[in-house]
């Protein structure tokens, strides 16, 4: 039994490329979140190991670019002397993006902690104390988060974090001001604008090039949406189930991960089925693939690239 990592033509389902991670990564690796660059590379947090992976189509790995295997902490780094990233520590990284610069943003859950990585190898704190909390501030490094997941950036540098345990969706703003997009104190469900919105447990989260964000509300089995004005509407779902359909006549269990490709297609890894789901903007749900018809091996995190491709981490295959 092997991990593997496969790019998919997503309309055709043919296999671009298979990248054996078990012959790459320790045996104790775990990946939760991968994310693809302009050019293709791709990232992948380990969230046992406590480090970020820079994996080549090619199957070259580059180790560990930021942590230390299986060292915990919350340390910066210079990118000084060619460290790159590697004297900085991570404590349980998840949710991973990249944006056009090629700067890497981690939600470092275990710190309740944003960082980025530049590409010269810098990492620091982008926002977030380091103590669990939920507080917004005009200075980042002054805001607080309960266990960071999901995380995204859009085309103007601007960081969209699902604070999982606070059960909100927060915004970084390129000066580094934190304020809160959607969600109430205590969390639940409701849609509505800002803190008349509830989500409970949030964890994946992309966006379009209209600025509209889709959230894996997983407590709530539901894909929900949300505008710059932090208007909030569920797009599908309704409870916990297998059901394809349009919108509250979609089902879903356990859905973790969530990627959008440039035509606006959402693709879903609804762990709970043992299958992939795509989303249309109508809020139409098919399966396009899952484990559990033997067409995919067990997925834990996926992502899509630029020409989208659809990349899947597939376990014990």
């Amino acid at each position: 039994m092997a991990d593997r990592i496969r790019k998919i033509n997503s309309q055709t389902g043919d296999v671009h490329a298979v990248i054996k991670t078990s012959d790459l990564l320790p045996a104790t690796a775990s990946l939760w979140g991968m994310a693809v660059s302009a050019n293709g590379t791709l990232y992948a947090t380990d969230y046992v190991n406590d480090v970020v992976y820079k994996i080549f189509e090619d199957g070259r790995l580059s180790g560990a670019l930021v942590g230390k295997f299986n060292t915990p902490g919350d340390v910066a780094s210079s990118g000084l002397y060619g460290s790159d990233g590697n004297t900085a520590r991570l404590t349980v990284p998840v949710g991973i993006c990249v944006d056009s610069s090629d700067n890497i943003y981690i939600a470092d859950a275990g710190n309740h902690k944003v960082k980025r990585l530049s590409p010269s190898g810098r990492c620091q704190t982008l926002a977030g104390t380091g103590i669990a909390g939920d507080a917004c501030n005009d200075n980042g490094l002054l805001a607080q988060f309960d266990a960071p997941a999901g995380i995204c950036v859009d085309s103007a540098g601007i960081v969209y974090v699902s604070d999982n345990n606070n059960s909100k969706i927060k915004k970084i703003w390129s000066s580094g001001k934190v304020t809160s997009l959607a969600g109430g104190t205590g969390g639940g469900f409701a849609n509505g604008n800002g803190p008349a919105a509830l989500f409970t447990g949030p964890n994946g989260i992309c966006i379009n090039k209209s600025r509209k964000l889709f959230v894996v509300d997983t407590g709530n089995f539901r894909v929900r949406q949300v505008d710059e004005a932090g208007n909030v509407v569920t797009l599908a779902g309704f409870a916990t189930g297998y059901v394809d359909g349009v919108g509250n006549v979609a089902r879903f269990a356990e859905t973790y991960d969530i990627c959008i490709d440039n035509s606006g297609v959402i693709y879903v890894l609804d762990y709970g089925n043992e299958v992939i789901r795509k989303v249309l903007d109508n809020g139409k749900v098919t399966t396009l693939m899952g484990w559990k018809s033997g067409t995919v091996g067990v997925a834990s995190c996926i992502a899509v690239d630029n020409s989208g491709f659809l990349y899947i981490l597939e376990k014990n295959v």
